[in-house]
């Protein structure tokens, strides 16, 4: 059976059973693994916005659970702010300057 790629919509050759088994069809490995990538920033970028912003409200940019961003920083073993840094900053205390100089961030 003749059917189409969900990701590339290029057509391709699927067995029936294939087509009743699996929910998402894909010509190759390659458009499976792109299609089914969630959350992948830059991380040399998602670094940089780690401290221009609260998790919380990357959570909400990126729709995506603070929960997934916290794996996400665990796993590329970036540096975030200490807890409370955004607390102090938000009553004057601190500022986004010196928070990344204590982290040493530029």
């Amino acid at each position: 059976m003749i059917i189409k790629c969900d990701h590339c919509n290029i057509e391709f050759n699927c067995s029936p059973s294939n087509l009743d088994r699996y929910r998402n069809h894909y010509c190759c490995i390659s458009c499976k693994h792109i299609a089914e990538q969630q959350f992948c920033p830059n991380i040399l970028e998602f670094q940089r916005k780690l401290f221009e912003k609260p998790i919380t409200e990357l959570a909400l940019e990126y729709d995506i659970s603070v929960k997934t961003i916290h794996k996400f920083i665990n796993q590329n073993k970036l540096i975030r702010p200490a807890r409370g840094s955004w607390q102090k900053i938000f009553a004057n205390k601190l500022t986004i300057e010196e928070l990344k100089k204590e982290k040493h961030i530029t």
